[in-house]
């Protein structure tokens, strides 16, 4: 039987010791992403440009790269170009995050290269379903997310393991 981390998904055994990479410019949407997919069992390394995340690359390379479409700028290309043309990252599935749920622009993504594209916010079930997809040979259908709220009566902490709430 596979060992779970209290408060986190009991992972699928291939999801163990895979890493995946989120690059986000928002700080917030970043450590959300990063969060749900530490909940869901995955190891996470972060960027906030594609640049930053390539440099990481020398430390371990990622099973999955989860990028926020950037329209390039004059001079430069976008995260999935960077990606796509990199060799080091060229043959790995990048899953495309977007503020507008434009087709056009999703086609274009998945026309790219990019492996699937999510419109943000994320939601937590969308999120795994893709991640499975992409890069779990057999995904899973289910999700069960260990959580736990700490109670307080009177400022005293109660003790939910030793039976007292």
């Amino acid at each position: 039987m596979a060992e779970s981390i209290p408060g986190t998904a009991a992972a699928a055994p291939n999801s163990r010791g895979r890493i995946i990479m989120v690059v986000d410019s928002n700080a917030n949407d970043l450590f959300y992403t990063s969060i749900l997919l530490q909940r869901l069992g995955y190891h996470v390394c972060s960027a906030k440009t594609a640049e930053e995340a390539l440099d990481m690359l020398s430390a371990a390379l990622p099973a999955v790269i989860i990028a926020e479409l950037n329209p390039p700028q004059p001079n430069s290309m976008s995260s999935l170009e960077r990606f796509k043309q990199d060799p080091r990252t060229a043959s790995l599935p990048v899953i495309v995050l977007s503020l507008s749920g434009d087709m056009i622009a999703k086609k274009q993504c998945l026309e790219a290269g990019a492996a699937d594209f999510l419109t943000k916010p994320i939601r937590a079930d969308e999120l795994y379903r893709t991640v499975q997809a992409v890069i779990e040979p057999n995904p899973r259908e289910r999700i069960r997310i260990q959580t736990s709220i700490p109670l307080s009566v009177n400022n005293a902490p109660l003790d939910y393991k030793g039976g007292e709430c």
